[in-house]
């Protein structure tokens, strides 16, 4: 609620009441996560920090020292985080969960494109936890973020390293969805660069992401990325103007996985591409309205619940009323 004062006078509540109980450790740490959602990094630092302070043998102690290097990297203050990642790994060696903390922390720093501390990571998880998940993944996610720096920085190769990445990982579970980060990659660039007014380079990474997307598409049948990738092409190749391809995308997502969270968009989205060639007159308009009016009837049967339904059903009205 932005009552700043009223939490710190129940958190101090909380500390003075229930000190001794076994729960006030993680209690005090979702605090601490609450802060750290609402973008209060500093405020989030301290209460981790707390707790890693006052209960450093608790089950949750560890978690808080996670979020005291993630909240640490929120502030930008790279050498607290590494000192914060350091005795991470020192005071919590033999932790069930030290890898999928290191994990979400290389993640962090993959998010914020630091590259180089993300990998650095990376390395970590594969030197100090040998046998988890985490650390078979992390020799792809190295790969991934090095080809991510290629896209970042417009150094020629991504290509190449995509296929060297595709060869050298053969088989590997994680490999589809390193993948898939390439391509959302050049989609989250596309839109940074079309913000920017550089409508031309926008392009050329929504076409880059589009074939990434495909070739996830293509190359791995069945995996659970799939939808995410085929929703992304669909919505590079609308970005591009490429309506009918667009349309293939979000129409083998609706069949292939129609239960899937946005499956009820792409469907919408189906009948607005239509409504496009329609408009620009690559489709008679006889022929475009038989192919929005199915487009709509499905989205009013199959997802009756969706937000577009109304104006699903108003344009059924008022074609059908013509």
């Amino acid at each position: 609620m932005g009552d700043e004062a009223g939490a710190q006078a129940e958190l101090n509540k909380l500390i003075t009441q229930y000190e001794t109980s076994l729960y006030t450790a993680k209690a005090i740490d979702n605090v601490a996560d609450e802060y750290r959602k609402s973008g209060q990094y500093s405020k989030a630092r301290q209460w981790h920090q707390y707790v890693v302070d006052h209960w450093p043998r608790a089950e949750h102690a560890m978690e808080a020292q996670k979020g005291v290097v993630i909240s640490s990297i929120e502030l930008g203050d790279d050498a607290g985080a590494q000192i914060a990642v350091n005795r991470l790994v020192a005071d919590y060696a033999d932790h069930k969960n030290l890898s999928k903390a290191l994990y979400e922390i290389a993640r962090r720093y993959e998010k914020l494109k630091k590259s180089d501390r993300a990998n650095s990571t990376y390395q970590q998880i594969i030197q100090k936890c040998p046998g988890t998940s985490e650390a078979s993944d992390a020799p792809v996610d190295i790969r991934k973020v090095d080809i991510q720096s290629l896209i970042e920085s417009g150094d020629g190769g991504v290509s190449a390293a995509v296929e060297n990445l595709i060869a050298d990982f053969s088989g590997h579970p994680h490999l589809s969805f390193a993948v898939y980060k390439v391509g959302v990659h050049y989609h989250l660039k596309a839109y940074w660069l079309g913000n920017k007014g550089n409508d031309v380079n926008a392009g050329i990474c929504f076409q880059k992401g589009a074939r990434i997307f495909d070739r996830v598409v293509e190359e791995f049948p069945g995996a659970d990325i799939l939808p995410r990738a085929l929703r992304s092409a669909g919505d590079c190749y609308r970005k591009l103007g490429d309506y009918e391809k667009s349309i293939a995308r979000y129409q083998k997502l609706v069949d292939d996985y129609p239960q899937f969270e946005t499956a009820w968009n792409a469907l919408f989205l189906v009948g607005q591409n239509y409504e496009a060639l329609k408009e620009s007159g690559a489709l008679e308009d006889s022929q475009a309205d038989a192919k929005i009016k199915a487009a709509y009837e499905q989205l009013i049967e199959q997802y009756p619940a969706c937000s577009r339904v109304d104006y699903a059903r108003e344009w059924l009205s008022h074609h059908n009323s013509q």
